[in-house]
């Protein structure tokens, strides 16, 4: 009778957690309606949302160059616009704007934390030699020749 009740309960989680994840509009980048959009949350029917009941919460990204738009992870690109999560990170260069390690973006003048510049001296030389899951633990070594 133990192993009825552990097998049922062990169902009824599967399903719960099926049903709690599997909801919604996935969240990332997307076309839709001849539009592209980020997605950054997403509730499903039965939880009450500010946007109303299963509504999923987007930013639809401006000026975009579907030719040439990219996206890696939570940033995205084309060939003139940069975005982190959906916001456009002004003054990043299109052209030279790459991912790193973990948080951290860069372009050939400013190295960037979940899209956020980071003031530096020279990229020159930059190397991140440790990251932390905290921002605060943080540690470039600069080269200087």
């Amino acid at each position: 009778m133990k192993l009825v009740f552990q097998n049922i309960f062990k169902m009824v989680i599967i399903i719960i957690t099926i049903g709690f994840f599997g909801c919604g509009q996935s969240i990332g980048y997307k076309e839709v309606e001849s539009e592209i959009r980020y997605y950054h949350s997403t509730d499903p029917e039965w939880l009450p949302s500010a946007a109303g009941p299963g509504k999923s919460v987007y930013i639809k990204l401006k000026n975009v160059n579907r030719n040439k738009f990219k996206i890696f992870g939570i940033v995205a690109k084309d060939n003139q616009n940069v975005w982190y999560a959906g916001k456009p990170i002004i003054g990043a260069d299109s052209e030279s704007f790459e991912v790193l390690e973990g948080p951290y973006q860069k372009d050939k003048s400013t190295v960037y934390f979940n899209g956020k510049p980071i003031v530096l001296k020279s990229l020159k030389y930059l190397t991140i030699i440790m990251y932390m899951l905290k921002p605060i633990t943080l540690y470039f070594i600069e080269k200087r020749h």
